[in-house]
């Protein structure tokens, strides 16, 4: 909304369903502000007088706190971000050890059908769009493989019963989480990347076929391509 002080009148310029935070009243009269209207929380500007909001950074966000330059010419802005480590450890958790070190962020780690080595993302953000890898690592040795590198968001890989396959969701960074599409790649060689089906992996059901999750309920995915079937009845 933009408030007149002096009449106390109200316009309002976004109707966007989303969250908006950290406004920047430029001196042109733009008004550049933070939002998820894309799904990560990116940087936008708008006219003071309305219209439709031009999206300015891309990538895996959050973007916060625009500041605009005198001459109207820069921006400077903060990119907070996680740093994840990962850690293997007894269950009792008396013998921990971490596995990662770099200043990134990892995540949604899994292990392997036979429980040598691990799966997991490593994300880079990036004003123009952030990039996601699948890694592989063996628990003993420490030595990593990557599978996958994208300039698109990738999600929750999970290994295969047989060892064989790893499936996983991704996305453009312009795309929200509804509209993933489902992966598999084979573990041993990064050449062989397939589509089968929309969502993201939950659970391997069997070496040939995995639920994935869509925003309309649980739907099974097959290794040979064949349509997804929804998995539970509707209630």
């Amino acid at each position: 909304f933009v408030r007149n002080l002096e009449s106390g009148k109200e316009r309002q310029l976004t109707s966007l369903r989303k969250s908006i935070v950290y406004t920047c009243w430029a001196k042109n009269n733009e008004i550049i502000f933070s939002s998820d209207i894309n799904g990560n929380e990116n940087l936008w500007m708008i006219p003071s007088s309305g219209g439709t909001p031009v999206q300015i950074t891309r990538g895996s966000g959050p973007d916060r706190a625009p500041v605009v330059s005198a001459d109207l010419k820069r921006l400077l802005y903060s990119q907070e971000q996680q740093i994840g480590k990962l850690w293997y450890a007894s269950v009792q958790g008396n013998d921990a050890r971490q596995l990662t070190f770099e200043d990134a962020n990892v995540k949604n780690p899994n292990f392997s059908s036979d429980g040598r080595k691990v799966v997991y993302l490593l994300t880079t953000p990036d004003p123009s769009g952030g990039s996601s890898a699948i890694f592989t690592m063996d628990i003993n040795s420490g030595q990593k493989t990557q599978l996958l590198s994208e300039q698109s968001n990738i999600h929750s890989p999970i290994c295969s019963p047989d060892g064989k396959w790893i499936a996983f969701a991704m996305h453009p960074d312009t795309i929200l989480h509804d509209s993933a599409k489902t992966y598999i790649i084979d573990a041993e060689n990064q050449g062989v990347l397939k589509e089968v089906g929309s969502g993201v992996p939950e659970v391997w059901i069997d070496a040939q076929s995995f639920l994935t999750q869509r925003p309309n309920g649980s739907w099974v995915c097959y290794v040979d391509g064949r349509p997804q079937r929804k998995y539970f009845r509707d209630s």
